[in-house]
């Protein structure tokens, strides 16, 4: 079976999937956050089905660089196409 490795990181690769990374700050996107001491079982943006309609759009991975502590969330949805290199 042939294999191709697609890079998500890079905008080529983005556009051969379709893909748009999203990102949101926080624990629990959009509402107040506690940080690591709110002791919650999890947050609502790990869910598949989880609304992200309203985060904003990330056009460079690389500007998202964080320092020190913080919590952000990525997420980008592909449609694998049906050839990648002739494979």
């Amino acid at each position: 079976m042939p294999r191709e490795t697609i890079y998500l990181r890079d905008k080529s690769g983005q556009e051969l999937v379709k893909g748009t990374w999203k990102y949101a700050r926080g624990y629990a996107p959009g509402q107040p956050n506690e940080g690591l001491v709110e002791q919650v079982e999890g947050s609502p943006a790990r869910l598949a089905d989880y609304d992200d309609s309203s985060w904003a759009v990330c056009d460079d991975l690389a500007e998202r660089n964080s320092h020190g502590l913080s919590f952000m969330w990525y997420r980008i949805k592909i449609t694998l196409p049906e050839e990648v290199n002739g494979h």
